[in-house]
């Protein structure tokens, strides 16, 4: 047995490969369709008519559980395509001599005659489920209808879910009033019309901060404006106002 991961993204032997024959499908999307085609070779000394259905295990589990159209974990699906249920396979993963295979959208392959010495190919259209899925390792493989692995079974599908940590956020468009003092670190702009009143601090401290048009500093306010900051246009300190600058500050403009 052998096995390709391929997009819900065309009709049968169209749609497009993920990694090679044989890879694990790293971490899908929940929700999405999948589709998932087996490789069967019947090297036994006779024609068989079995059905097959696909089963799922979680984390190595030593219980596998059928797929089918309400199954937890991992579910059967239509595709958004233009197929249907039973549609019939053409040879795409083997190089010998084929028979047909189907294309399933319930978990289910029944009564399919395959013959000695032939390859066949089906497919699984399924999605796996968010509303169930954290942080699982799915195993999932066919088997015959009556739960009886296929005798050979060296490749096993698998996936791997990992939690997702969101990041955090930082609003814009922050107010400082009377008496506050602003503490602007790491990118955070002091912008237009900003009025820093009665002895009020203004503590700038990262070089990527603006100190923009139109401020104005009253009473014995002190203005500490460190690395890299421009105090512009119409700029004025009044009363007793004691003005420290240091590095790269230009005053402009009365």
């Amino acid at each position: 047995v052998s096995f390709a991961w391929l997009e819900d993204d065309d009709v049968l032997q169209a749609n497009s490969a993920i990694g090679s024959t044989n890879d694990d499908l790293g971490a899908p999307v929940t929700d999405t369709n999948y589709r998932l085609r087996f490789l069967l070779d019947n090297t036994g000394d006779k024609d068989e008519e079995d059905g097959y259905i696909l089963r799922y295990s979680i984390n190595a589990g030593v219980d596998w559980i059928s797929v089918t159209t309400t199954s937890n974990y991992v579910r059967s699906v239509a595709s958004g395509q233009a197929l249907s249920d039973g549609d019939a396979t053409a040879q795409r993963l083997g190089s010998g001599s084929f028979d047909e295979g189907d294309y399933d959208e319930n978990g289910a392959i029944t009564s399919y005659i395959f013959a000695q010495g032939q390859e066949s190919e089906h497919e699984f259209c399924i999605q796996f489920r968010s509303a169930d899925i954290s942080t699982e390792t799915i195993l999932l493989h066919i088997e015959f209808d009556n739960t009886t692995v296929i005798d050979g079974y060296t490749n096993t599908p698998s996936t791997t879910f990992t939690a997702e940590v969101p990041a955090p956020e930082v609003a814009d468009n922050l107010a400082i009033t009377d008496a506050a003092t602003a503490d602007a670190q790491r990118g955070i702009g002091v912008q237009d019309d900003a009025t820093a009143t009665d002895s009020a601090t203004a503590d700038v401290s990262d070089p990527q901060v603006s100190a923009q048009d139109d401020v104005t500093i009253t009473d014995a306010a002190t203005a500490d404006v460190q690395r890299g900051i421009d105090a512009q246009d119409d700029l004025t300190v009044a009363d007793s106002a004691t003005t420290s600058v240091t590095r790269q500050v230009s005053a402009q403009d009365d």
